[in-house]
């Protein structure tokens, strides 16, 4: 196995045989290394993608571990439209699908539906397949007309269409509003299934304690951070960590 270790900053080859692990490559900015490898994802080839967060790239391992070509995990203008590479799968072909990033960064109301992407590693190049209801978010601005912050976050438990891909490349999107699910194929034909009866769950304690614990187990998400100059320069990271926060509070 390959195992990504995000919040310790490693890489590791796990023989569960031989019950061994060996670290790959080392901590860094240069060729075979990285700052913060959070996720691994099967690519064609027997080869392995590496989602390196600390150096906002993505990386490749050979069949024998050796490290590849590398990537840049996103791409223009979060004022006007950026890309992410950010994988939440990926097909067989090597193509990555993320979630399109739009709205806030400009001002505004949030949108309040989002596109499954496919975006090709290295050119960015993106296919919208699906649209999908978004949870409802919280934007806060602080700051100079020099100097702007600006913090979009999640509302917890808010509702929101959950989705997948196939090996494929189909898309499958699993509808909030009344439970049916949708196919979306990769010759562009739509399969809609029918609405699953359910019952309706009130959010209390216990439902919030599970989603802060389990926002702890994952690292606490990844914050994506934009700093732009009054130049025009323009920097953007990536970090997973801050942990789930502190059960005390979720009632605020």
């Amino acid at each position: 196995l390959v195992v990504a270790d995000p919040l310790g900053g490693a890489l590791f080859h796990v023989d569960m045989d031989a019950g061994t692990r060996t670290q790959i490559g080392s901590e860094g900015q240069g060729p075979g290394e990285y700052l913060q490898p959070d996720a691994v994802w099967p690519l064609p080839g027997d080869s392995t993608m590496v989602v390196d967060l600390g150096n906002a790239r993505l990386m490749t391992l050979g069949p024998t571990l050796e490290f590849g070509a590398t990537s840049p995990l996103s791409g223009g203008d979060p004022r006007t439209g950026m890309v992410l590479a950010l994988p939440q799968a990926v097909d067989r072909d090597g193509f990555v699908y993320s979630p399109s990033m739009g709205g806030g960064m400009r001002g505004g109301p949030p949108p309040d539906s989002g596109a499954v992407l496919r975006v090709e590693r290295g050119t960015l190049t993106v296919d919208s397949l699906a649209q999908y209801k978004l949870q409802e978010t919280r934007r806060t601005e602080s700051g100079s007309a020099g100097n702007r912050n600006v913090s979009i976050s999640s509302v917890p438990l808010s509702p929101e269409d959950a989705w997948g891909v196939a090996p494929d490349g189909s898309v499958v999107v699993a509808r909030s509003l009344d439970y049916h699910v949708e196919w979306f194929g990769p010759d562009g034909s739509i399969t809609v299934g029918s609405p699953v009866d359910y019952d309706v769950v009130s959010i209390g304690t216990a439902e919030k304690e599970e989603y802060v614990r389990a926002q702890g187990q994952g690292g606490g998400g990844i914050g994506i951070s934009v700093s732009m100059t009054d130049g025009g320069a323009m920097t953007t990271s990536f970090a997973r960590g801050g942990g789930g926060g502190n059960t005390r509070e979720i009632d605020q």
